[in-house]
């Protein structure tokens, strides 16, 4: 039996008579170990009963995926919590999802503390459910919890590192709809550049997973009012980080300054105290993780591949393999290290997630790094991701190889964009060939991209307007198309069209409101903006304060100046500072002026050289992607 036929029979729709809903259902005596868990006095082993799990009041904080603390005084790997500005509305989250089913998803960068506030409030307000934590790559369409004894089982499903778990036999738009009806909660962690990635691939099914969530936005950088609370505790540990103010609180206590400082300055001869191979083995994990890949990798691979990176280091006489390990896995200040198990028995290794985070787009990863992600890649999901960040970062070849096969096996979002790329070579043939075909499958994507090549082609498209012509009722038409059939982008772009509309059709504010209905960060923040210049200041607010929460940059600048023409000015500094952290210029000079404002003359030049950065940064962005745009 095929992988897609053996999944279809185990998620096959039934009666679900035990909650009287009906939804996918994983059918009992599948269960052959397709989940597993790893423990410290166990092992890796397949899951076979849920009551046998921990309940989340006995639960480890570290199994959950808490980061260890650097070792300080009375330092015990885990410092006081310290309640974060969100813990409210993510406790009602949770005990929601309790309730009725449904994802709590909380977004944000490497230490920030998402997974410690996740672990916290699972175990406050859900102490006597069983927690299953199962590890990256398990088929989750093997899920246990459907035999007669299993079904009063209270439990929950816990994915730290969401991007681990996706796929069409992990966590899936049809798994996550069975969960829901079942009404078992499903908290997870997302970081940033993950949940942008998956925001902006489209009709993805990581996308339809993320969109079915609220997500909640943790800041690396923490409140006046967190500050507080933390200076409150009494905590030694806490106590040493506060003053450093340049660092978040749970990055300081994580060691990731540090670690990214050391990994770094390696590179000088190993008699001067370097460590050139280790920092040549990080680097190679780090830019495996930079082209979307979120496996862990065998250690073999990475003694291969760092050899890449020691080019033209002789002189710097690289010390031993078995060295060069010792050095990468040695933990840090009692926190971390620089590359991290992937499982217990420490066959499969990743880069310390806060190095990737803070490494620059994947523009000048090797091709050989690229083509082993391509290798790696756990299934067509993944495949599709790392092609999608080659494809960005101006690696054609690499998006071709890993989307060929794909489209080719039948899979419509590889077709659509490997016409993407060969209209961008300048093969318009070979590109509408693929557009068509996914046409012919009714994919919603190559209708979308349908509209965008008419949309192109529009005399009125370069004066940001919108005419009745051939081309512009051809990607009106497209778009449409698109849109019934469920595609979120075009929703956006229909919304956002002006222009007349025939009387058989919706205006562009109803698109635009289901855009943003389905999560579209940017349809929330341009009905915002169309409901405030209509009068309507409260719908605004409320449109706004989702397009934050969905982590919209323009969004977050958008609700911070808002709430500080309302006199909020300490929830403004938050928002201000989380959309300078998304990379929003205009929001780090609106909090160097606030800081300006109060007096922090120190904190309003350091957020002033921080945007100047950025905008220096995009600067070069643009250019670059200009040359490559016209082979210069």
């Amino acid at each position: 039996m095929t992988g897609a036929a053996d999944r279809a029979r185990r998620m096959s729709r039934v009666q679900n008579t035990a909650h009287g809903v009906r939804g996918p259902v994983v059918q009992a005596g599948e269960i052959h170990g397709g989940v597993w868990l790893t423990l410290p006095e166990t092992g890796r082993h397949p899951l076979r009963a849920l009551s046998g799990l921990p309940a989340a009041r006995d639960w480890d904080p570290f199994l959950a995926g808490v980061h260890r603390a650097r070792t300080g005084p009375g330092g015990t790997g885990l410092p006081a919590y310290v309640p974060r500005d969100i813990d409210g509305e993510l406790r009602r989250l949770v005990r929601e999802s309790a309730a009725h089913g449904g994802l709590v998803l909380l977004v944000g960068p490497s230490t920030a503390g998402k997974t410690r506030a996740a672990f916290e409030a699972v175990r406050d307000v859900l102490p006597d459910h069983r927690v299953l934590a199962p590890d990256p790559g398990s088929d989750l369409t093997q899920l246990p919890g459907l035999h007669d004894a299993e079904r009063d089982v209270a439990w929950l499903l816990w994915l730290d590192d969401l991007q681990s778990h996706l796929g069409p036999d992990a966590l899936s738009p049809v798994l996550l709809d069975w969960l829901t009806g079942t009404r078992v909660p499903v908290v997870a962690t997302l970081r940033t550049q993950y949940y942008r990635e998956l925001r902006e691939s489209g009709e993805a099914l990581g996308m339809r997973v993320v969109n079915a969530a609220r997500p909640l936005l943790v800041s690396r950088e923490w409140s006046s009012e967190e500050r507080r609370r933390a200076e409150a505790t009494g905590d030694p540990l806490l106590a040493q980080a506060l003053p450093h103010r340049d660092f978040g609180v749970s990055e300081y206590l994580a060691a990731g300054p540090e670690l990214l400082r050391e990994w770094r300055s390696a590179r000088i001869p190993a008699e001067e105290g370097g460590h050139p191979r280790g920092h040549a083995l990080v680097a190679a994990a780090v830019d495996l993780a930079r082209t979307g890949l979120a496996s862990p990798v065998p250690r073999r691979l990475l003694d291969l591949l760092h050899v890449t990176y020691l080019a033209g280091m002789a002189t710097l006489r690289p010390e031993p393999l078995d060295e060069a390990w010792a050095w990468a896995v040695r933990q840090r200040l009692g926190a971390a290290s620089l590359l991290v198990p992937g499982d217990l028995e420490q066959s499969v290794w990743r880069a310390f997630d806060y190095l990737v985070d803070e490494a620059p787009p994947a523009r000048d990863v090797p091709e050989l790094v690229w083509d082993t992600a391509l290798d790696q890649a756990k299934d067509g999901e993944e495949r599709w991701l790392v092609g999608r960040t080659a494809w960005r970062s101006g690696h054609p070849r690499v998006a071709e190889s890993a989307w060929l096969p794909l489209a080719e096996a039948g899979d419509t979002r590889a077709m659509s964009d490997l016409a993407e790329l060969l209209r961008a070579r300048g093969d318009l043939a070979g590109a509408d060939a693929w557009l068509a075909r996914a046409a012919d499958a009714e994919s919603d994507t190559a209708m979308y991209e349908l509209g965008l090549e008419y949309l192109r082609q529009s005399p009125y498209h370069r004066r940001n307007a919108f005419g009745t012509g051939f081309a512009a009722v051809r990607a009106r038409y497209w778009f449409r198309r698109a849109a019934q059939a469920g595609h979120v982008e075009a929703m956006y772009q229909l919304g956002r069209l002006p222009g007349r509309w025939d009387g058989t059709d919706e205006g562009p504010e109803t698109w635009l409101r289901r855009a943003a209905e389905a999560g579209h960060a940017r349809a929330m923040t341009e009905l915002a903006r169309r409901l405030r210049r209509d009068g309507d200041r409260e719908g605004a607010a409320a449109w706004l304060a989702r397009a934050a929460a969905a982590l919209d940059p323009e969004g977050m600048h958008l609700l911070a100046a808002s709430l500080r023409e309302r006199g909020d000015e300490e929830a403004a500094e938050a928002w201000f500072a989380a959309a300078a952290g998304a990379g929003y210029p205009r929001a780090a000079h609106a909090l160097s002026a606030l800081l300006r404002a109060r007096g922090d003359a120190e904190g309003a030049a350091r957020m002033l050289e921080r945007a100047v950065r950025r905008e220096r940064r995009a600067i070069t962005d643009t250019v670059a992607a200009y040359t490559r745009q016209q082979g210069l």
